[in-house]
């Protein structure tokens, strides 16, 4: 009878049952409710016969069912902007925050709510596909990570040139201008006192499109930039919008200008990102040293008999691992 017990599945109730009756057939029944010698007794707080103890451990592997008010939150946090949350994790050194997963807040189509949980935004991989026509996957660009697609299926549609695709959205954050001690690769400026950060893994899906810098299409050409990212000042956020027809498996791709990458650079008008991969940086060093040339601003700082904290490689500039892309005024997005 221990044997059974214990090659039990924590969700097996009914392979309790059978291995119960079972045990009551062949006249050992009795060693359920612990009376027989040798076996535990496993009266008062515990379950009474081993079919119950089977549904319990179930129970409580089980998620508890997603509540009216956890969905709506769920769905706040993902599409709309607001101040940090008191208890919001701590970026990792990338500037990301991971957050927990957490169960989609779709429903199927026989009206149950989904019981599939996502790391990224409010709905699970297929219905992100199913509602926001999206999905997320490994970028073209290994160096780049993860990058947001057009997402491809049957029927699926393109998005017309002047569509919105998906909002921009995450935490606001207070802008102190000319200072460099805020920002980071998620902000995105509403106005000049005012950003929004979406550092935030359950933030919309805009977070997820890359710059098409050292992207290469099939034929080896430098990728173009499909999608604008918008200010919404009413909603105090961002959005994005198709301004080149994007077809189902096209990966979605956004210039990041000046004015976007503004309160991560200050003087510099500069960003920080992660550090290259061998396989990427031969052709984007290459582009990143000739937009140096022409930045003054970089070019003041490269010169400069005070670094401070960074270091200059091969007329680049370096925090640490990161290198400090330039981004010159005479640079213009691909839209």
């Amino acid at each position: 009878m221990h044997s059974h017990a214990a090659r039990l599945q924590p969700d097996a109730g009914l392979a309790g049952c059978a291995h119960a009756g079972r045990s009551r057939r062949y006249g050992l029944g009795h060693t359920v409710q612990g009376r027989a010698s040798g076996t535990p007794d496993i009266r008062g707080s515990a379950p009474e016969t081993l079919c119950a103890a089977a549904r319990a451990v179930g129970a409580r592997r089980r998620p508890a069912a997603l509540t009216a008010e956890q969905r709506e939150a769920y769905i706040k946090e993902a599409t709309e902007s607001h101040l940090p949350a008191a208890d919001r994790p701590a970026p990792d050194r990338h500037g990301v925050i991971h957050m927990p997963s957490q169960q989609c807040t779709a429903y199927t189509k026989t009206g149950a709510a989904c019981k599939r949980r996502t790391l990224r935004g409010h709905h699970c991989r297929d219905h992100m596909r199913i509602l926001q026509r999206l999905a997320i996957a490994p970028a073209s660009n290994p160096a780049a990570g993860h990058s947001l697609y057009l997402a491809k299926y049957k029927g699926a549609k393109p998005i017309r040139i002047g569509e919105d695709i998906v909002p921009y959205t995450g935490d606001w954050v207070p802008l102190v201008p000319g200072s460099d001690d805020h920002g980071g690769q998620y902000f995105l400026e509403i106005y000049k006192k005012l950003g929004v950060d979406a550092a935030r893994t359950n933030t919309a899906l805009g977070r997820w499109a890359n710059d098409p810098k050292g992207f290469k299409d099939a034929q080896g050409r430098s990728r173009r930039a499909n999608a604008q990212l918008r200010i919404d000042k009413k909603r105090r956020q961002g959005k994005l919008t198709a301004c080149r027809t994007i077809q189902p498996g096209d990966e979605i791709f956004v210039s990041y200008t000046d004015d976007y990458w503004r309160p991560y650079g200050g003087a510099l008008a500069a960003i920080l990102v992660s550090t290259l991969r061998s396989e990427a940086k031969s052709d984007l060093l290459g582009e990143l040293r000739a937009a140096a040339l022409v930045d003054p601003a970089y070019q003041a700082v490269l010169t400069s008999a005070d670094l401070g904290s960074l270091v200059q490689r091969e007329g680049l500039l370096y925090d640490g691992d990161r290198v400090i892309v330039p981004m010159t005024r005479g640079y213009a997005p691909d839209c």
